[in-house]
């Protein structure tokens, strides 16, 4: 992160999600190019340590923003869930992955 990143934080705001932690990261010059933010922040959860909001001020002057919520981490996922049918008139092909 530091390599391709500058890296601020700063002390929990009055607006900020409750129990939060603040990063912000902004491209380095040489890296600016692979990306396609200026600026990211987060707010990242002090005990999921996910982030729960996002904000992106994009190269095109827009800034997106993302909140997540009701974020339970470590849950059982049903296999099934990986596993959906094949649509009507599709051919299913199983490759195993070779090990090395």
């Amino acid at each position: 992160m530091l390599e391709f990143f500058d890296i601020k934080t700063r002390p929990a705001q009055k607006d900020d999600p409750a129990n939060c932690d603040y990063i912000e990261l902004t491209p380095k010059a040489a890296n600016a190019k692979a990306v396609n933010f200026t600026k990211l922040q987060m707010w990242i959860d002090r005990d999921t340590h996910l982030p729960v909001k996002i904000v992106s001020d994009e190269k095109d002057k827009t800034t997106k923003t993302g909140i997540f919520k009701d974020i339970k981490p470590n849950v059982k996922i049903d296999p099934s869930v990986f596993s959906p049918e094949k649509p009507a008139g599709w051919e299913l092909t199983v490759e195993p992955l070779e090990k090395k």
